[in-house]
Parts: structure tokens; sequence; C-alpha cells
């Protein structure tokens, strides 16, 4: 995932709403997928876990 601020992160876990990710430049956050909702230019996926890029 990557952050606008934050640069690239990797989600370690989820807790209800709340995921906690590590990110390079800024260290562990814990966010809350709620207060994220509506934020689309917040947050970007880039690639979703056990896909492969020549799965489709």
């Amino acid at each position: 995932m990557r952050h606008g601020q934050w640069g690239a992160g990797t989600v370690l876990s989820q807790d209800g709403d709340r995921i906690t990710v590590l990110f390079e430049e800024a260290g562990y956050r814990t966010l809350s997928l709620d207060a994220l909702a509506g934020h689309d230019d917040l947050l970007t996926v880039v690639r979703r876990p056990g896909r492969d890029e020549s799965s489709s």
C-alpha cells in the first residue's frame, strides 16, 4: 500500500476496523478504516496478498 504522505507500507494486521501498517519512512501506524472511508486518494493498494501479477 502507499500513503500520500508516509510512502510505501505493508499491512501487518487487522483488528476490527483498524489496520497496523509498517511504512518505510514513517514506521508503524495504526489506522482506522472508518476514518479512511471517503479518502480514496490517501491510500493506494499496490498489491493484494496472495495474488501474483500473472493471475487474472
